[in-house]
């Protein structure tokens, strides 16, 4: 083989290392989206829950002004798990 021969040759399996890597780094970006988006609906709901309980001891305690922005909170965290 010519050395043209050898760079055309080698062009060509570096081409096509490079698109299987990319192809890979596309999986792999594609389950770590994912993976994030999952642990953050996992942490919004966490947040929900707690503030759940937290309405419910300010309405036990009559406390309707906490209760009334703790609600709010509430559904704002569960609007953004919708956005999600």
């Amino acid at each position: 083989m010519t050395d043209k021969e050898l760079d055309v040759l080698a062009n060509k399996v570096a081409d096509i290392i490079l698109t299987a890597l990319q192809k890979k780094q596309d999986e792999w970006d594609q389950q770590f989206n994912i993976s994030v988006e999952q642990e953050t609906k996992e942490l919004v709901l966490e947040e929900i829950y707690h503030w759940k309980g937290e309405l419910k001891r300010a309405e036990e305690q009559e406390d309707y002004a906490k209760a009334a922005l703790i609600h709010g909170k509430i559904k704002y965290l569960e609007n953004k798990i919708k956005e999600l």
